[in-house]
Order: C-alpha cells, then sequence, then structure tokens
C-alpha cells in the first residue's frame, strides 16, 4: 500500500500556492542554518528527513540561570521591533478543558511551552525583511550570551 501525505496547511499560509510553500521551506531551512552557530537555540530536528510546511518557525530556547526566552522576545521587540509569539499553550490549562474537567501533567509540553519562541514567518515577508530577521535575531542572540 502506497504512503498518503496530507498537507492540509497549504491553503492557509502559502495561499495554496506551491510555488510559496517551496519558498518558506526553502527560507525556513536557510533560517535555521544561519542560526545554527547558536547551539541555545534548539530547532525541531524531527524533519531532518522528512517534508515540513513550516507553517510556524519556533525554536526552543535553552534558559540559563539568568537569560529566558522571554529575554530573546523583548529584545528583539525593543532593539530591532521584531514581535515574535509563544505557541502551544497546553489544552488542559484554558478555562474550558479546566471546565470540563480535563487535567494534565504533561511536563515535556509544559516545559518547551516556557521556552519556545516563535520567530515571525510570513509569505508576504519580502527577501530584505526575512534577511533583517536573520541578521537581527543573530545580533539578539549574540548580546543575550554576555549574561549566560
Amino acid at each position: 500500500m502506497k504512503k498518503i501525505t496530507i498537507v492540509a496547511e497549504i491553503g492557509v499560509n502559502h495561499n495554496g500556492d506551491i510555488t510559496l510553500a517551496k519558498k518558506m521551506i526553502r527560507e525556513a531551512k536557510k533560517f535555521v542554518l544561519e542560526l545554527s552557530n547558536f547551539k541555545e537555540l534548539k530547532f525541531n530536528s524531527y524533519f531532518k528527513n522528512r517534508r515540513h510546511v513550516y507553517h510556524l518557525l519556533s525554536a526552543y530556547y535553552e534558559p540559563s540561570k539568568n537569560i529566558t526566552r522571554d529575554n530573546l522576545i523583548k529584545k528583539l521587540f525593543n532593539n530591532f521591533s521584531i514581535k515574535c509569539a509563544t505557541q502551544y499553550y497546553p489544552l488542559y490549562k484554558y478555562p474550558l478543558f479546566k471546565k470540563m474537567g480535563y487535567k494534565g501533567n504533561c511536563t515535556n509540553t509544559e516545559e518547551f511551552y516556557k521556552n519556545m519562541v516563535s520567530f515571525p514567518f510570513h509569505h508576504w515577508m519580502t527577501n530584505r525583511d526575512f534577511k533583517y530577521l536573520i541578521s537581527s535575531v543573530k545580533k539578539a542572540m549574540m548580546d543575550l550570551r554576555k549574561y549566560r
């Protein structure tokens, strides 16, 4: 039996345009490669030998005693006007799920949520914007290393 691959997200973030999807894949890989010297920033390695549409460009920021992902998010916003986000809030923490009686103890999910950062990554970003994002993240990471 042939394995079936479904890419349900393609119509949302890439406007159903396979050319845009491929561009985003190339850019995401470039972003990860450009930041590979920053070992405190960990990107998902699960997709190395698989296809991935990169609807989000997120990473785990390895916290130190003095520096957390919040410091990175603040520095990118305050110094470079780059707005990052956090994603993957554990579902069982939402009021609706609590009300329905869902309880959770997912330590890996909680750890990832507390330390993840989602970088702005959209199909309408220009090459100039994308280069600015990479250079700004590098500068912010270098500055934060002073306090680790």
